[in-house]
C-alpha cells in the first residue's frame, strides 16, 4: 500500500494492523523504516521501545533519545519509565 500511495500515515498504520494481526516482525520491520516526518519517526521509535524485552537495551534506547531530542513530545513518557 505505502509504495503506491506514498503516505507515510498509512505506512505506519499498516504496522499497527501487522502488529494486530499477528505479524509481529513485520510490524517492526516497518518501525524500522526512516520516516521524514520527523513526528512519525519519533512515534516508530518510541513504539520500538516499547517492544523491547531486554531492560539494558530499552534504557539505553530512552536515554539515546531523550539526549537527542528533550523536548520531544515523547519525551516526558521516556523520563517516566527512566524514573521507575
Amino acid at each position: 500500500i505505502f509504495h503506491r500511495i506514498g503516505d507515510e500515515k498509512i505506512y505506519f498504520l499498516a504496522a499497527e494492523w501487522y502488529f494486530q494481526a499477528g505479524y509481529s516482525a513485520k510490524g517492526r520491520e516497518i518501525l524500522e523504516y526512516e520516516f521524514t516526518d520527523p513526528t512519525l519517526q519519533e512515534y516508530a521509535y518510541q513504539q520500538r521501545s516499547q517492544l523491547e524485552v531486554d531492560q539494558d537495551i530499552k534504557r539505553e534506547m530512552i536515554t539515546d533519545f531523550l539526549t537527542e531530542k528533550p523536548q520531544s513530545v515523547f519525551s516526558p513518557e521516556f523520563r517516566q519509565i527512566l524514573g521507575e
